[in-house]
C-alpha cells in the first residue's frame, strides 16, 4: 500500500512541476514584423486618396477624368 501512495504523491508532484513550468513560459509569443510601416500621416493621405478616387469614379465622367489628367500634365503636377 505504501508504494501505491508514494506513486500517487510523485504523480501529483510531477503534475505540479509541469503546471509551474507552463505558468513560467510566456502564454503567447509577441509578433514582430520586420517591415517598415507607414506613419499616421501617410495612412491618412492614402485613405483620403482612395476616397477621392471612389468619388471621382462615382460622379465624374471618363471625359472629365481625362481632361483633368491632361491639365495636370500640362501644369506639370505629379500627385
Amino acid at each position: 500500500m505504501k508504494s501505491t501512495i508514494d506513486n500517487e504523491d510523485s504523480d501529483l508532484e510531477d503534475g505540479i512541476d509541469e503546471e509551474e513550468e507552463e505558468e513560467q513560459r510566456p502564454k503567447h509569443r509577441e509578433f514582430v514584423a520586420h517591415v517598415p510601416l507607414p506613419d499616421e500621416k501617410e495612412i491618412e493621405r492614402m485613405v483620403l486618396q482612395k476616397k477621392k478616387q471612389e468619388l471621382l469614379s462615382k460622379y465624374a465622367s471618363e471625359d472629365l477624368v481625362g481632361e483633368e489628367a491632361e491639365a495636370k500634365e500640362l501644369l506639370n503636377i505629379h500627385r
